[in-house]
């Protein structure tokens, strides 16, 4: 058996050749899973459900797509209440956006379907909503993946790097 050691110069981010540093940003990028979103979205949909006076027993359930590609965006499905009328919210197709979904909109007081135009009010309070959140999933997004955001990243956990940007 024989031990080999190799040695290397090692590097902080900003010593780094340009060409490499972008090399190491789009590395960083392209390992985010970003971890926090779906937490930060559910606590956004509470927080947009109390702004519209939209209350539920169960947490509806939030599904959503992000990556800028065609039928992507931010759904909910569950039953919720809203004025005097229970809303059953199913997601339905292949998306995961506003318009991916199927409602029921009944009266409590007299268990008959709402009018179209109670659901059409509250089929735009539902999608805006939506649209919301998917400008905030979308701002979370852009502002992770941010030269600067990373950078600072970087810095703060004091990562080096060898000569070619691979992390040591």
């Amino acid at each position: 058996m024989r031990i080999q050691t190799d040695s290397y110069k090692v590097y902080n981010f900003d010593e780094l050749e340009r060409d490499i540093q972008e090399k190491v940003l789009n590395k960083f990028r392209e390992n985010e899973d970003f971890p926090c979103m779906s937490e930060d979205l559910s606590y956004e949909l509470e927080t947009l459900l109390k702004i519209y006076k939209i209350k539920y027993n169960d947490t509806p359930k939030l599904y959503y797509s992000l990556s800028y590609s065609q039928g992507d965006g931010v759904m909910f499905e569950g039953t919720v209440y809203w004025k005097s009328y229970v809303a059953i919210i199913k997601q339905s197709g292949h998306y995961y956006h506003y318009n991916s979904k199927e409602i029921e909109l009944f009266s409590i007081k007299t268990d008959k379907d709402a009018s179209e135009k109670v659901y059409k009010e509250f089929n735009g309070i539902y999608v805006d909503i939506c649209q919301k959140l998917e400008k905030i999933g979308y701002d979370n997004i852009d502002y992770i993946l941010d030269e600067k955001n990373i950078t600072e990243n970087i810095e703060a956990n004091e990562y080096e790097f060898k000569e070619n940007g691979v992390l040591i």
